[in-house]
């Protein structure tokens, strides 16, 4: 199966977009994920890559370790880049997102989307975070109305997610310069670039 080389563009362009939103705001971002490790396989197409005996672990690494500047908090992220938020979507990413959560322990999904969700143009429009966990075989995100409180994937709604700077607190710090808002906007420009429409 060829390489779905916009598909593998936007990814990659949602990593750097976060690895910078999250490093100018004051945190340390350490690439974790498979290409990142095995550089080799950036390459490799996904048929080829279904063939190679890799150790689950490996295959189900997030994309980044991040940590504050004083090495105190940490953070296992894993960045997603969709068009639209919906029913298909979500159990679409069922499987990989369970394999990382078995795999990995608790991690934290980052989302952006073209297609904005709600009706009213903001950050959490185009942007949300899942913190996820697998229990008892089943894969549950916490909700931001309910913190205390873990709900079965199938019913994630982006109105759940928390807003990135509710978990990363230092994005506060760049509240007047709109850094967040600009990452959602150029996200959202994507079908427009690297789609040719």
């Amino acid at each position: 199966m060829p390489i779905d080389f916009s598909s593998k563009m936007k990814g990659a362009v949602t990593q750097t977009l976060v690895k910078s939103l999250l490093e100018d705001a004051g945190y340390r971002v350490t690439p974790l994920g498979i290409e990142e490790v095995v550089r080799e396989l950036a390459s490799v197409g996904q048929a080829q890559y279904l063939k190679l005996n890799l150790p689950q672990s490996l295959r189900s690494l997030p994309d980044f370790l991040v940590t504050d500047a004083a090495i105190t908090k940490t953070w296992l992220i894993e960045v997603k880049y969709r068009r639209s938020w919906d029913a298909c979507e979500i159990q679409a990413l069922h499987a990989k997102l369970m394999e990382q959560a078995s795999a990995s322990g608790p991690f934290v999904l980052l989302l952006f989307l073209c297609e904005r969700a709600g009706d009213i143009e903001t950050p959490s429009s185009r942007c949300g975070v899942f913190e996820l966990k697998s229990k008892a075989g089943e894969l549950l995100y916490r909700s931001r109305y309910k913190a205390h409180k873990w709900y079965p994937w199938s019913q994630a709604e982006l109105r759940f997610a928390q807003p990135p700077a509710a978990v990363f607190d230092l994005l506060n710090n760049r509240f007047e310069e709109r850094t967040l808002q600009k990452c959602c906007e150029f996200a959202a420009a994507y079908p427009g670039i690297l789609d040719g429409t």
